[in-house]
């Protein structure tokens, strides 16, 4: 998992370097940054990533560069953890929102985007609304992609 925080000040002090792009994974950018460290222009750009890095928002952050380990990371184990009734509302509430943003509806993705959480556990809940009457799936035109609207 990478820390928003660690790549700030890896921007903020090595930015020129380009050490917060080999940080966040993104190896061809650090290397363009290193070659071209001589130039200026990396230190430039690399206070633009310390004013971006420093004003995105976690879950943006996390969506963008941990993305890959949110999706591979196992499920827990009912054993370990059991949801509260309390965890399971904010996700509803989240979802419901997410949904009712833009006027077409939601797919999944972006409920997991926004929310942030397992996709498993996002899916489950949009079928539980779905099932109790809250939301409603439709067809985006266009692409015909499977949205969720809030009734």
């Amino acid at each position: 998992m990478k820390n928003r925080f660690v790549a700030l000040i890896f921007a903020l002090f090595f930015g020129g370097f380009g050490l917060h792009k080999f940080y966040l994974g993104n190896i061809f950018a650090g290397i363009v940054y290193f070659i071209f460290s001589w130039t200026g222009i990396p230190f430039i750009l690399g206070f633009v990533d310390v004013i971006i890095l420093g004003t995105m928002d976690e879950r943006k952050f996390n969506a963008i560069y941990n993305h890959k380990q949110y999706l591979t990371s196992p499920a827990p184990s009912p054993m370990v953890t059991a949801p509260s009734p309390v965890t399971t509302e904010r996700l509803d509430v989240l979802i419901i929102k997410t949904c009712a943003a833009k006027a077409i509806g939601a797919t999944v993705s972006e409920c997991i985007v926004a929310t942030g959480e397992d996709p498993q556990k996002v899916k489950e809940t949009i079928d539980a609304l779905c099932r109790k009457g809250f939301l409603l799936p439709d067809n985006r035109e266009g692409d015909y992609a499977v949205v969720y609207r809030p009734i």
